[in-house]
């Protein structure tokens, strides 16, 4: 049926987007010093990167079976670079 293929895309293109979200989260987060995060008062770069893993593991699970609930993990990441990533680089860290 067509509108199951639409749907099909949609999905894809939204998996698409999410995990490139996720992924540039986490390689933002690994390519920063680790002081850099207590000094800004957020969670250590160890944790932010198990967050952000976790969201990507949860994403590749679970986006096909439920994808509203797999489109819930793109929130950490988009916490990170909306929060976190200006917060590193007005003190002076390595930047994008």
């Amino acid at each position: 049926m067509f509108a199951d293929t639409v749907v099909a895309w949609v999905n894809l293109v939204l998996l698409a987007g999410v995990m490139l979200t996720e992924s540039i989260a986490i390689i933002h987060c690994a390519l920063q010093r680790p002081d850099a995060f207590p000094a800004i008062g957020a969670m250590s770069k160890g944790t932010w990167l198990a967050v952000l893993f976790g969201t990507l593991l949860f994403t590749a699970l679970f986006f096909w079976y439920v994808p509203w609930l797999g489109l819930l993990a793109v929130v950490a990441p988009t916490v990170y670079l909306v929060d976190i990533r200006p917060s590193i680089r007005d003190i002076g860290s390595t930047s994008w």
